[in-house]
C-alpha cells in the first residue's frame, strides 16, 4: 500500500533517529491531506509546513511532498504509521 504513495525512505543522520519520507510526486497532495486529516495539526505555517501528532509520533510535514518522522525506533515503525495513516 505504501508504495503507491512513497518514493524513498530514509533516516536522517544527526543525534536523534529521524527518517525523511518522499512521497511521489502525483501522490503527494493526496498523503499530505491524509496526514492532515488523521492527525492533530501542532502548528501550520503559511500552509506550506505542518507539525502533526500521530499516536505520539511528531510529523514534520512539507507541502513539497517530504515528511520528517521525528524520533522513530526505526524503518519499520515509519512504515507501519504509514500504512495505517495511508490506508
Amino acid at each position: 500500500m505504501i508504495n503507491e504513495y512513497v518514493a524513498s525512505i530514509e533516516e536522517a543522520c544527526g543525534e536523534e533517529k529521524d527518517f525523511i519520507v518522499t512521497f511521489k510526486h502525483a501522490k503527494k497532495d493526496e498523503a499530505i491531506e491524509k496526514i492532515i486529516k488523521h492527525g492533530q495539526v501542532i502548528k501550520a505555517l503559511s500552509g506550506v509546513m505542518f507539525d502533526v501528532s500521530y499516536e505520539g509520533k511528531t510529523l514534520k510535514v512539507y507541502r513539497t511532498g517530504r515528511v520528517i518522522f521525528k524520533n522513530a525506533k526505526n524503518r519499520g515503525e515509519v512504515e507501519k504509521t504509514l500504512e495505517k495513516i495511508l490506508s
